[in-house]
């Protein structure tokens, strides 16, 4: 009795439970659909051949189970937890299973935390079995996007802030685009239309944490975080 009470959890103490409801939270493949915009802040159409694929996010910046890790991982370890490695590969191999399948993985860089995406992104492509290639460069500096009073503004704030590298040789398959954070869609929005631009055949969103707290954008998949 006293070792199956121990597997659940419910001899193990707080730290065990919390760690074993999370591995279990991968099994029931957590994710919440990033659905592509289609206009700009003026109304302007986004070209279909320049649009993101629907995408995937793993959980709620900073809610329990996954949203603490990814917090912790970003603001205090400089490192995201390997557990997130393997709950993200299950995503993408098991739930979400993009299509067109991608054939590389690249990832959004961030000025403030350099080596943060660059390890993330390596860690998740040698789990998928898929090269990773940093094609993607920050051109200027931009405020957080949650800091925007406005849709215009979200937009105007990431306008510019990305390109593909001049000397970078990029394969035409699609590819993964990794973020840490997702918040407003516009800059995967914009990195993607610049990877179709430069010849990538479709490019899938994946953020770790949506941090918006509007759930307008997002879409509910499986179950809910067992200790929410």
């Amino acid at each position: 009795m006293g070792e199956g009470r121990a597997w659940l959890g419910l001899g193990c103490g707080l730290a065990g439970c919390r760690f074993l409801l999370l591995s279990l939270l991968s099994l029931l493949s957590l994710a919440v659909i990033i659905q592509p915009l289609g206009r700009n802040p003026a109304g302007t159409p986004i070209l279909a051949e320049m649009r993101l694929e629907p995408g995937r996010v793993m959980a709620e910046f900073g809610a329990d189970g996954w949203g603490e890790l990814i917090r912790d991982g970003k603001h205090t370890l400089g490192r995201f937890d390997d557990r997130l490695v393997d709950a993200a590969a299950e995503v993408v191999r098991d739930s979400w299973r993009p299509s067109p399948p991608p054939g590389w993985v690249t990832f959004v860089p961030s000025a403030r935390q350099p080596g943060l995406m660059p390890d993330f992104a390596g860690r998740l492509a040698e789990s998928l079995g898929l090269p990773c290639l940093g094609v993607v460069e920050h051109r200027r500096d931009a405020e957080p996007q949650k800091s925007m009073p406005d849709e215009r503004r979200r937009y105007e704030n990431v306008l510019g802030t990305f390109g593909v590298k001049p000397s970078a040789k990029l394969p035409s398959e699609p590819v993964l685009l990794l973020d840490d954070i997702v918040n407003s869609r516009w800059t995967l929005t914009l990195v993607g239309a610049e990877l179709r631009r430069a010849g990538v055949a479709a490019v899938h969103p994946f953020a770790l944490a949506d941090s918006s707290g509007l759930g307008a954008s997002i879409t509910v998949l499986g179950a809910a975080c067992p200790f929410a």
